[in-house]
């Protein structure tokens, strides 16, 4: 049966030289022509070759190691398997140069493929050349004899035909009507293979065209998830956490309040109307009509009723002019004083605007326009980056646009940089049918933006709205049952002058009616209440220095507790409740600061009792500030961190892991702010500025209560424990003590700084910084002294700039003495200065110089753009003069701003420093500028 097996093998060897010269032509034609259309010809040409060369070698593996043939001195099996050899490698070349899917088609990649493959060529051609001549051996021999072996045997055995497939039956064919040759075996077997997958294809056509068609939408799939990666990235860089937090704090409006902002221009001479105003339904309804102002109060409700417009249906659906309209798109910001500085600027506003647009467009095509004309997502946004793409981001949304400002007032720079919101506001009132409703206190910097416009004043408009919020919230309380029969009259009279009191300031009204209501819980009658009313003065700073009087006549011992946490609040803002807690305990700062090394870990984080400092913080500064529960973190992230703390020493105490997950929970989600922006501007009044007398902070003391505050923080493993990250959490003990002129101070919060993290790695914490793998990672920012295998404070704490610190532990520690330890300190000093500018460390290099480190020196390393002949030579007195060069005149001069010129007056020290030490004057180094272009740099220049 050596025939039948024989037979086999040829036919797989003939169907491989087949689809190997089909490969290599498909191949050829994609190097001459270099078009798209020969690549899936190119893939499925080497997926053919595949397919045949795995035929062939299981073909091998069931043949006999030597194949025997009629007068045939070659061996079949060593020729296949030689062929199968060569055949191999080829396949391996062509995919080397396969193009992956559509989505990464590019012309460059193309073009990148066809100088590979004129690399590759010459070995492709060899290969080639190789299969040619095995042709010609099974042309001169095997098959001539195989023709003869086959026209035996099936002449003795009138049955072998039967044991043969269709492929096989046709190469018997042939093979005894005398066809020996390769080339004249290869067009018969197409022909019977097109005769078959002719009748095949014309039942299959419909599922080739299906195919064809998914294979399209798979295509264009992958590229719009590629696209879609990279739209990500883009809204990932113009996205911030406190994105929403202002409008997410708002109170929803009181049932049925602010229904009247729906009332059309017919209804609007109606008796309860106090003053007229525009209809703010006409005006949505108006195209010539863009501009829309809610004027108000402190006070009185602004930002509650943008809230309640944005949320309710009704503008939306005044805003769509027929029902085949696309839905309008509301995009929103509301301004916040007392928030981080994005909450308040124009790059917060630009970001946040394009940020939403984007949101709303990223199902849509119209958003790639813009994504491509911003491809790169920029870490730190400029106004010249952001306002055109906020104008190219507005122009491409297909639906109407109405934008909601609410406290514009807020906007920082309004005083001085009042051009700034002029150009965001042209952005969209140069484009028809956009719609803007802002709200602000009166101002005279915007009266101008306001004076001709559809307007209203908020105040005015109110008196239902707060009778409506007097009635639930006091009159229907419970407790007003339990008075002695009061009458009808009496009620109403109370109701009335409660309202005219408060004249139209919503706030006002709220915190009378918490006093009415804590009056009535201590047995307060109606004539009582009364009383009490007509004691509380009108306005809204009045009524805040007559409840700090009330409080301070009922807790007489609150007094300086609330003073500290007004004005801690005022300093830093919205803050965490947990570190309130521990800014009002000073023994638990004791506890943990004083003794940080001896720290029971069982008792971790037991002394902070959220209830008591929640009751504490309501009990002095009801009225001033208000404690807001914020979104729910995911559970993932607290699991993270029980994971930490349970591979860590405190794992092995289950209850205090529970513990400190809470806290952190808290931590994150729980926090105290000012319960209105006059909160904190009453402060500012000599009332205010009065009451903060009962515990006076400067501003250092309160920077030095929040540096204590972040260490407890850290030690309860609240805030950052990564090795990379949690050393960022340190800054602000830094800048501390890089702002004070105290050095005992400095001493004592910086020292504890050390004693804080040395207790942390003690405790397992940061067990990954022993790895090599994470040390490399970590060694810029704990760099660990090889010989003691602790970390080296000096260093670690060099880019803060504290040269008083960094002095005292030269000294004290004898590394004063060493100068190569200098130099060290010294190169990484300058090369601090290479991103950015650190003032302190400006203050520290003449320390490490005047200690005897070597301004001479070599970098260590290649100065970037510097000429290649000066490069093995830079020393770190070039270092400095290419920083000082390129902060002064380069690109990164821009980010001295109002810096520049205390960095001049602190850079001259340094560079005198420098030249006093022996730095060359003359030494010089090529600055390339732009190709072919030099810029010679000597201490000259400066």
């Amino acid at each position: 049966m050596e025939g039948l097996v024989a037979l086999g093998v040829v036919a797989n060897v003939v169907q491989l030289l087949d689809a190997s010269w089909k490969a290599v032509e498909v191949y050829k034609e994609f190097r001459e022509r270099g078009t798209t259309a020969q690549i899936d010809a190119m893939s499925y040409a080497t997926a053919q070759l595949s397919e045949c060369n795995h035929e062939l070698r299981i073909s091998l593996e069931n043949a006999p190691n030597k194949i025997s043939l009629l007068q045939s001195d070659v061996a079949l099996t060593e020729l296949t398997k030689t062929c199968e050899g060569v055949a191999d490698e080829l396949q391996k070349v062509l995919k080397s140069l396969q193009i992956g899917p559509a989505a990464t088609r590019t012309g460059a990649l193309i073009h990148a493929v066809k100088i590979k493959m004129k690399r590759r060529w010459r070995r492709l051609e060899e290969l080639k050349f190789k299969l040619d001549q095995y042709a010609k051996v099974l042309d001169s021999k095997i098959l001539v004899h195989l023709g003869q072996n086959m026209g035996t045997l099936s002449a003795q055995q009138t049955n072998v035909v039967d044991k043969l497939d269709e492929l096989q039956k046709k190469l018997l064919q042939e093979l005894v009507k005398g066809n020996t040759c390769v080339k004249g075996l290869v067009t018969a077997m197409n022909e019977m293979k097109q005769v078959n997958e002719t009748a095949e294809n014309q039942n299959k056509s419909e599922h080739v065209a299906t195919r064809q068609l998914i294979d399209s939408k798979v295509d264009h799939l992958v590229q719009r998830q590629a696209e879609r990666a990279e739209l990500d990235n883009l809204l990932k860089s113009l996205h911030f956490p406190e994105i929403d937090q202002r409008q997410d704090s708002i109170e929803d409006a009181h049932a049925q309040t602010f229904e009247w902002i729906f009332k059309d221009s017919v209804q609007l001479n109606k008796p309860w109307l106090d003053k007229p105003w525009s209809s703010f339904l006409d005006w949505a309804r108006n195209d010539d009509d863009q501009l829309y102002w809610i004027l108000g109060k402190p006070g009185s409700g602004k930002s509650t009723l943008m809230n309640f417009l944005v949320q309710d249906e009704r503008p939306k659906a005044a805003l769509t002019s027929t029902p085949s309209d696309l839905p309008p798109l509301l995009l929103t910001f509301f301004f916040w004083d007392t928030g981080v500085p994005l909450q308040k600027n124009e790059i917060g506003l630009l970001r946040s605007l394009i940020w939403r647009i984007l949101t709303c467009l990223d199902s849509s095509s119209v958003a790639l326009p813009v994504w491509a004309k911003e491809k790169r997502a920029s870490t730190v946004w400029t106004k010249k980056q952001l306002l055109p793409l906020l104008r190219m981001a507005v122009e491409a949304v297909p639906n109407r646009l109405c934008l909601f400002l609410d406290g514009l007032d807020e906007f920082r720079g309004l005083q001085n940089d009042f051009d700034a919101i002029i150009d965001i506001l042209k952005v969209f009132r140069g484009q028809k049918g956009v719609k803007i409703c802002i709200s602000s206190r009166p101002s005279t910097t915007l009266k101008e933006l306001y004076r001709d416009c559809s307007k209203l004043r908020l105040q005015d408009l109110t008196r239902g709205d707060i009778t409506r919020y007097v009635e639930d919230s006091l009159i229907n309380n419970s407790r007003m049952e339990s008075l002695p029969l009061p009458s009808p009259e009496q009620i109403a009279q109370l109701v009335h002058d409660l309202v005219a009191k408060g004249q139209g300031v919503f706030l006002w009204i709220r915190l009378v009616i918490q006093s009415l209501l804590r009056g009535m819980r201590n047995g307060d009658d109606l004539r009582t209440l009364h009383d009490r009313l007509d004691q509380i003065p009108e306005g809204i700073f009045e009524l805040y220095t007559h409840m700090w009087k009330r409080m301070e006549a009922d807790h007489p011992f609150y007094a300086k507790e609330a003073a500290l946490y007004l004005q801690f609040a005022r300093e830093f803002g919205v803050r965490s409740l947990v570190e309130f807690a521990v800014a009002g305990n000073e023994e638990l700062q004791r506890e943990y600061l004083d003794a940080s090394n001896s720290l029971d870990l069982e008792q971790l984080g037991k002394g902070i009792d959220l209830e008591r400092a929640r009751t504490r913080l309501m009990a002095c500064c009801t009225g001033f500030l208000e404690i807001v529960d914020g979104p729910r973190i995911p559970p993932s992230y607290l699991k993270s961190h029980r994971s930490v703390l349970q591979t860590s020493a405190v794992g092995q105490y289950p209850t205090t892991v529970n513990r400190l997950v809470e806290l952190r929970r808290s931590y994150c989600e729980v926090r105290v702010s000012f319960i209105h922006r006059t909160a904190r501007e009453y402060l500012q009044t000599p009332a205010g500025r009065q009451l903060l007398e009962a515990k006076p902070m400067q501003p250092r003391d309160l920077r030095q209560l929040r540096s204590r505050c972040r260490l407890v923080l850290q030690l309860l493993l609240i805030v950052g424990y990564d090795p990379r990250g949690f050393h960022g959490e340190f800054r602000f003990c830094f800048d501390f003590a890089c702002t004070e002129t105290d050095e005992n101070d400095d001493f004592k919060i910086l020292l504890q700084l050390e004693e804080v993290c040395e207790t942390i790695f003690s405790w397992g914490i940061l067990n990954s910084l022993n790895s090599a793998k994470v040390r490399n990672k970590a060694r810029n920012k704990w760099p660990v002294n090889p010989d003691t295998g602790k970390v080296d404070y000096v260093e670690a704490f060099l880019e803060f700039g504290n040269a008083t610190y960094t002095k005292h532990k030269l000294v004290s520690s004898g590394l004063s003495e060493d100068p190569q330890y200098l130099t060290n300190l010294l190169r990484k000093g300058v090369h601090i200065l290479q991103s950015e500018w650190k003032g302190g460390v400006l203050q520290t290099i003449p320390v490490l110089v005047s200690l005897g480190a070597d301004v001479n020196a070599s970098t260590g390393q290649d100065l970037p753009g510097n000429d290649p002949l000066y490069k093995k030579d830079a020393t770190i007195w070039q270092q400095l003069l290419r920083n000082v060069f390129l902060r002064l005149h380069g690109t990164a001069s821009t980010s001295l701003n109002s810096y520049k010129t205390s960095y001049i007056a602190s850079i001259s020290q340094v560079l005198r420093v420098f030249l006093q030490a022996g730095a060359d004057p003359n030494a010089s180094y090529h600055l390339v500028l732009t190709k072919g272009m030099y810029r010679t740099i000597s201490g000259q220049t400066f």
